[in-house]
């Protein structure tokens, strides 16, 4: 997936998404809100984001979270990185290029808060050990998942993606490739055997499937919905399957906002 994410038209892309549909902005502003209401944010001085894309999360925390502040934005994909650094030019950050696991493993008890937005369930289950070491005694560990993602849980689908669904069937015989499950249950575990807990709050986007349709055009998209397509004829499924469904028909798409926080007792 690395390398789909890694280019500079797949960045470009993904950046005008989240400015034209603030989709995710609505979702980080959440995250950010959650912190700020735990009533942590004062004492956070040294901050790791893990999987920054084009830095939207960090400009959601950066508003509320002190100015004396030492932040860390990782992404596994330099095109992102580089995108980001343009788009958020805060004296702030050091950019790295990296896999999430791989940095956060090189702290130990350095971080007062560790972000992820729209990116946790992607990462190597190794990651969430490491970013819970990296952590300080104090510290949060912030980050949201579709429920579509999570493990033995019911979401909404979305026309967009039975039209894809049934366009793979009608062309190919298959139906879309689920993605690796996030499991809350296992997660709570390891956050028990961390020493931590972590509380979850629901969320729900409402806003029109146009918004679900052209996040499926970044380029990077074709690999995580329908796996082995050529990238000219994801285009065409992706075509084809807005022309079955109404850009402007009002959907809702539920998160989980993770928020791992004070050792449990």
């Amino acid at each position: 997936m690395a390398n789909r994410w890694d280019d500079l038209v797949n960045a470009e892309t993904y950046a005008d998404h989240v400015d034209d549909w603030r989709v995710y902005r609505e979702l980080n502003q959440a995250l950010a809100t959650a912190l700020h209401r735990d009533g942590e944010v004062a004492s956070v001085e040294r901050m790791l984001d893990v999987g920054c894309g084009t830095g939207a999360t960090l400009e959601a925390f950066l508003r509320v979270l002190p100015f004396e502040l030492e932040v860390i934005a990782v992404d596994s994909a330099k095109a992102m990185v580089e995108r980001a650094r343009e788009l958020v030019p805060d004296p702030r950050i050091e950019w790295q290029v990296a896999q999430g696991e791989e940095c956060a493993a090189r702290y130990t008890n350095s971080f007062d808060l560790i972000t992820c937005g729209a990116a946790f369930w992607h990462l190597d289950p190794r990651a969430y050990a490491a970013m819970m070491d990296a952590l300080r005694p104090r510290g949060r560990l912030v980050f949201n998942v579709p429920v579509a993602q999570c493990a033995r849980e019911a979401a909404t689908r979305h026309p967009i993606q039975a039209a894809i669904a049934d366009l793979l069937a009608e062309q190919r015989g298959t139906f879309p490739a689920i993605h690796p499950r996030f499991d809350r249950r296992a997660f709570d575990v390891l956050c028990h055997q961390h020493g931590r807990s972590c509380a979850w709050t629901p969320f729900r986007w409402r806003g029109p499937q146009g918004a679900l349709v052209d996040l499926l055009k970044i380029p990077a998209m074709a690999e995580m919905v329908a796996p082995g397509l050529s990238q000219q004829d994801f285009d065409r499924l992706i075509r084809a399957a807005e022309g079955r469904v109404d850009r402007d028909q009002s959907v809702v798409v539920d998160w989980w906002l993770g928020l791992v926080g004070t050792p449990s007792r």
